[in-house]
């Protein structure tokens, strides 16, 4: 041991001057924090106006008149007591109900179509408004008498009333029901009775007398 001392002395400079470099580490694969795999980023432009709140849709509404009727306007004086004529023409009874412009204009149509005149037409008006204030919805039922008369134009439904099961209405298969339902009904019923029995059945003396106008 003591011989080979001095190739030791020899030895460890030698050694000294030679910088082994450490061998490079392997690389390995970490995963984030989180243990989940890195997430690509992608950057979106933003244009200014997106994100602000847009303002709802707004709609209007617009008023449309009603299509003209050409019975009205009614004239001011006529042969019918307590004949009135409202600001827009329509023809009623003093001290009752009188139509609106839009339901004279359903009656006049009504009766239009069962070849009523002009005056007929306003004369209808009239009688809705004096019979049930222009409200399909009218019912009269008489305790006394039994009568019951339904819709603007009181159609009475009692036995032997043109609104009874063997009456001229009930023959065509109209009822208290269906005349009260709408005013195009209580209209078209009572047009319907006018086209059989003219006026007869809503002026003195009451009857059944074909039209004539």
């Amino acid at each position: 041991m003591k011989a080979l001392a001095p190739f030791a002395l020899v030895l460890l400079p030698l050694l000294g001057m030679c910088n082994v470099p450490d061998p490079q580490p392997a690389p390995v694969d970490t995963l984030p924090v989180s243990g989940l795999p890195p997430v690509s980023t992608v950057l979106r432009v933003v244009s200014p106006d997106e994100g602000r709140q847009r303002p709802a849709p707004t709609t209007s509404t617009v008023a449309v008149a009603p299509p003209p009727v050409p019975a009205l306007p009614a004239p001011q004086w006529a042969e019918w007591s307590n004949w009135r004529v409202t600001a827009e023409g329509v023809p009623y009874y003093k001290g009752r109900p009188a139509c609106t412009y839009a339901q004279a204009a359903v009656i006049a149509g009504q009766f239009a179509n069962r070849g009523a005149s002009v005056s007929t037409q306003q004369w209808a008006m009239y009688v809705a408004s004096r019979e049930g204030g222009c409200n399909y919805q009218a019912v009269n039922i008489n305790s006394r008498t039994k009568d019951a008369s339904y819709c603007a134009y009181q159609l009475n439904a009692h036995k032997g009333g043109p609104l009874s099961p063997q009456g001229a209405l009930g023959l065509l298969g109209w009822t208290p029901a269906s005349v009260t339902s709408s005013l195009e009904n209580c209209s078209a019923a009572a047009a319907a009775l006018w086209a059989i029995c003219g006026k007869g059945p809503w002026t003195k003396p009451y009857g059944c007398r074909r039209p004539t106008s």
